[in-house]
């Protein structure tokens, strides 16, 4: 997943939900294999896109 700095939100979300929905479809395959390790660095990944989501969510309501 490539996102040029200077892209609208539009653009950013549409790319990432993309690239999540393909990598779930990619993670999930029976005939592939993940470690424990690979797992925890999904997990962080994920933790850390929530964090930044939920930061999003309280900009948000301050303007609201």
């Amino acid at each position: 997943m490539a996102i040029h700095d200077d892209a609208d939100m539009e653009t950013v979300v549409k790319v990432t939900v993309a690239s999540l929905q393909t990598s779930d479809l990619h993670i999930g395959k029976a005939d592939r294999q993940i470690t424990d390790a690979q797992i925890a660095q999904v997990e962080a990944a994920v933790e850390r896109l929530r964090e930044t989501l939920d930061f999003k969510k309280r900009i948000n309501a301050g303007r609201s």
